[in-house]
């Protein structure tokens, strides 16, 4: 997982891989909720509708967002392993 911020906007944005393919926005958005507040949630999806197995997942705030990252990287998610 990697983090992303813009100042100018105050997101706190992790980038989300190695996703499940049957993972939707809500599924990523309930897997970090515990961490904070989530304002955002995206599964990226291909010309066809399906899933990259990737996403991104923007808090409200950067503490939570690390916190997130620090208590979910590298573990499993629906069968595999997220970073």
């Amino acid at each position: 997982m990697q983090t992303t911020e813009t100042d100018s906007e105050m997101k706190h944005t992790l980038f989300v891989g190695d996703l499940s393919l049957f993972c939707d926005d809500g599924c990523l958005s309930s897997l970090f909720t515990p961490f904070g507040s989530v304002t955002n949630s995206q599964i990226r999806r291909g010309r066809r509708g399906d899933s990259l197995l990737y996403g991104f997942v923007e808090f409200a705030s950067k503490d939570s967002a690390q916190t997130a990252m620090n208590a979910l990287d590298g573990k499993k998610f629906m069968g595999r392993t997220i970073r």
